[in-house]
């Protein structure tokens, strides 16, 4: 018996090395980091959803941590997708591709696009809701130059970085630090504007 275990860890510490030394562990780790190119988040209810109120403020609630985790993350999307399961268990997905955003506003509009399109399909009640973010990006290289601000950058002192903000990436992130504050006073309470 005890030949049994040597030849098989003598096999394992042999097939160990091999890895190690080929330089696999760094193409396992980089495949790992391009399986990363999505975030989403779904969650199934008790009970199904047959308001419309409801339905968009799961989605708000949804899109809204998932934006707040792309701004945490330094990170855009130009692809967004929705799913949702039906009562009898039936999934309809869609997508569509956008511009590089993060911001909730902007995303959380084309979600409910994609769910009227969706509920045009079936009007059954709804038991699970997914919303999904593909084709992310670094903040940085998504950034998309107007012509007017290379020219206004031009005029500008070269040592001086501009740092230029949009009021919704300002909004997003009053509401993002107003959110941290309440959730550590009161776990469940949040605040979401864009109803």
């Amino acid at each position: 018996m005890t030949n049994f275990y040597t030849n098989f860890f003598g096999i394992l510490r042999s097939k160990i090395k091999t890895i190690c030394s080929s330089g696999m562990i760094p193409l396992l780790l980089q495949i790992k980091k391009m399986n990363l190119n999505q975030y989403h988040t779904g969650h199934t209810f008790e009970k199904d959803l047959t308001k419309k109120d409801e339905i968009l403020t799961h989605l708000l609630i949804i899109t809204e941590n998932l934006a707040k985790r792309l701004r945490k993350e330094k990170l855009k999307t130009n692809s967004i997708g929705i799913t949702i399961r039906l009562s009898n268990f039936t999934d309809l997905s869609k997508q569509k591709a956008i511009s590089y955003t993060d911001s909730t506003i902007d995303i959380y509009n084309v979600v409910k696009e994609l769910y009227y399109i969706l509920r045009k399909k079936s009007n059954l009640p709804i038991r699970y809701l997914m919303v999904k973010f593909n084709n992310l990006d670094k903040a940085e290289n998504t950034e998309q130059l107007n012509l007017f601000d290379i020219a206004e950058e031009k005029k500008q002192i070269e040592n001086i970085p501009i740092h230029r903000k949009t009021k919704k990436e300002n909004i997003d992130n009053a509401i993002d630090s107003i959110n941290n504050i309440l959730r550590k006073q009161h776990p469940k309470a949040c605040l979401y504007s864009y109803t």
